[in-house]
């Protein structure tokens, strides 16, 4: 039984959990909030779900069916600092599976973490005394992680409400610019529809968000070159949890900073954004999700097209790697402020970040998994050898059509030269295989593949079994109440 192997009886005392664990504000008194059954009083996870499920630095997949579930139990563990058992860790990969699975939604391992606060059901038999405490868009009662008997369709509405405040802050703001790394929108986006969640007014959602803002920004300096380390394979996680706390801080009664933005000298334009521009243009509505490329390889994003194309060259140069003189890359510029590295790639987290990395994969192997990051698949000279005559140029049209919001292209050229003076073809990719434009030329297939892969990663055969079906019954699935589909994961 999987919860035996997560929870040993032995240990049952050690992971009793205690409201006292929760902020203390003397303002007014707490509100309660009663954790799952088991739940452990563990610090907040600050891993991303998909990013631990990913890294080449445990290689869990390689190992067997226990260690893989101890990976995925502590990887799953509850945003808001409670560690629930081993059938709602269990469930994550299915959740997360889904929303990427709706049409035209983002992987939502960066805001998914806000929402594994609330997913996990009320202790066995536990019913809302109050209907009027519940919020009206998940129906969570104050008291309650989430109240039973809700549908799970409820569920990944709350996280695409989550993604647009994200998405909407990302598309008008450029946090790479200004040197502050994105994760500032995942904790703004998961503060304010936590406390949402939590049934927290008008005035504790200003409280929240602005309190987010008062943090400021992370330096990016983890995802950029030279410093690039594994601290990127977590922040979306971190900023999650602390959106979470900074939630349960706004429904007890915290002061909002109005001015957070606009304060001459300490408030954030003027101290963190240069004085620039902090925008939000467009309504809030489904423009995000709706326009959104979903990953369908594990590389980072604006190299999928990138990948795509030596995936599609691999069988003309596959025999021919020994007589490549040069391998020539064309790409719009934010790629090429992303992904463009040169010189010794440090670790994992510096080569999914590497464009002429995950080009050489592609053309040596047809295809690129999650271990091609390891530093034995590193070790294999050929990369490095066809990295150093790779070359990254700017395309004037590419980048045009990124930043055209009537177009937003992601697009990639490769093309092989051979030492005998013949190439390959020019192969140009403009829209990666997951963007919206692609749903019917194998995107909708590929992202099936991807949530069965990612199904048979994370969960027992049982737990595959029922899962499957459910996803073949779309109006049973919205059906399901999310605490008998979390219930049902148990084993």
């Amino acid at each position: 039984m999987l919860a035996t192997c997560y929870n040993p009886p032995a240990r049952a005392a050690e992971r009793r959990w205690s409201p006292a664990r929760l902020p203390a504000v003397a303002r007014r008194p707490s509100p309660t909030l009663v954790a799952p059954n088991g739940a452990s009083p563990r610090e907040p996870s600050t891993f991303r779900q998909d990013q631990l499920l990913a890294s080449p630095r445990l290689p869990f997949l390689r190992r067997g069916a226990r260690a893989r579930r101890r990976r995925i139990a502590a990887a799953s563990s509850d945003a808001a600092g409670a560690t629930p058992g081993a059938s709602r860790a269990a469930a994550v990969p299915a959740l997360q599976a889904w929303l990427a699975s709706l049409p035209g939604a983002p992987p939502p391992s960066d805001d998914l973490p806000v929402l594994r606060a609330v997913v996990a059901p009320a202790p066995r038999g536990a019913r809302p005394e109050d209907p009027s405490a519940l919020d009206p868009g998940l129906g969570l009662a104050v008291d309650r992680p989430v109240a039973r008997g809700r549908p799970l369709l409820r569920v990944p509405r709350a996280a695409l409400m989550t993604l647009e405040v994200h998405g909407g802050l990302a598309n008008e703001n450029s946090y790479l610019d200004h040197g502050i790394d994105h994760e500032l929108m995942i904790r703004v986006a998961s503060a304010g529809n936590m406390t949402r969640l939590l049934g927290g007014g008008r005035d504790a959602v200003i409280a929240a968000i602005t309190n987010a803002f008062a943090d400021g920004g992370t330096l990016r300096l983890y995802r950029q070159p030279p410093t690039t380390g594994t601290r990127k394979c977590w922040a979306a996680g971190d900023a999650s949890s602390r959106g979470v706390r900074l939630a349960m801080l706004a429904v007890q009664g915290e002061d909002a900073y109005p001015t957070v933005l606009s304060a001459p000298k300490y408030g954030f334009i003027e101290r963190r954004w240069g004085g620039d521009p902090f925008t939000l243009r467009d309504p809030l509505s489904d423009k995000v999700i709706q326009n959104n490329v979903i990953k369908v390889w594990p590389t980072e994003g604006h190299t999928q097209s990138a990948l795509e194309a030596a995936i599609k060259l691999h069988p003309e140069v596959r025999d021919r790697i020994d007589e490549i003189e040069r391998i020539a890359i064309r790409s719009h510029d934010y790629t090429i402020k992303q992904v463009d590295r040169t010189g010794p790639l440090r670790n994992e987290a510096d080569r999914d970040h590497c464009i002429q990395y995950i080009v050489a994969i592609g053309l040596l192997q047809g295809r690129l998994t999650y271990e091609d990051y390891s530093e034995e698949r590193a070790a294999d000279p050929r990369i490095d050898a066809l990295r150093n005559i790779t070359t990254v140029t700017p395309d004037e049209g590419f980048t045009s059509d990124y930043y055209d919001l009537k177009v937003k292209s992601d697009a990639n050229a490769v093309q092989v030269h051979f030492k005998d003076g013949t190439a390959t073809e020019d192969m140009v990719v403009d829209f990666p295989l997951g963007h919206k434009n692609r749903r019917e030329d194998g995107g909708i297939a590929r992202i099936g593949e991807k949530f069965r892969e990612n199904i048979a990663a994370g969960l027992t055969y049982q737990q595959q079994d029922f899962i499957l079906p459910l996803f073949e019954d779309r109006a049973a699935l919205e059906k399901l109440a999310v605490d008998e589909f979390m219930d049902a994961l148990t084993g």
